[in-house]
């Protein structure tokens, strides 16, 4: 143990251990997006292929454009991508599990009858949520990201203008 807490070999230094830490959980992160890219085929490598690589640009223009906030943004994007990912691949594999039982067993299991038309229905349902939540996710993001420039831009054209006032107060 060092004096932050971190389990780590004596040879490595706190610096390259938690550099080694944060490379292993993005190359993580980028195999379980090429896994759900996969998972998904044709709607994976259409949609959410794009979805997420806009993810990562639009938080990659906000490091770039709004330097005081690197850390937070950097944490940010990457936890909002392992959200999106982490629910997309939650979510496939409730559908294929869903998917499996038909009507009767699922009204045998409720006690009711439950009609073919009701079970074709909700699995439609539950693919117009998978649609929603994909392509609001990610257009959420990127209006944060955007978001996140106006606030900058705001509290820069305040400093300015408290530093004009302050200065016009001290030479009357």
């Amino acid at each position: 143990m060092n004096e932050k807490g971190l389990l780590i070999h004596k040879h490595f230094t706190p610096k390259l251990y938690l550099a080694l830490k944060n490379l292993f959980i993005y190359i993580a992160l980028i195999g379980l997006w090429v896994w759900t890219v996969n998972m998904y085929a044709v709607f994976g490598t259409g949609w959410i292929k794009f979805a997420v690589a806009l993810m990562w640009v639009a938080g990659a223009i906000a490091v770039w454009g709004i330097p005081e906030e690197r850390e937070q943004t950097i944490k940010e994007t990457k936890w909002a991508v392992f959200g999106y990912v982490l629910f997309l691949v939650l979510y496939r594999l409730v559908i294929v599990k869903f998917s499996q039982f038909s009507p009767d067993q699922v009204g045998v299991s409720l006690g009711v009858n439950v009609p073919v038309a009701s079970a074709t229905s909700a699995l439609g349902f539950a693919q117009n949520i998978l649609m929603i939540v994909s392509i609001l996710t990610p257009v959420g993001f990127c209006l944060w990201v955007g978001q996140k420039f106006k606030v900058n831009q705001g509290r820069k054209k305040k400093d300015e203008a408290f530093s004009k006032y302050k200065g016009i107060r001290r030479n009357p």
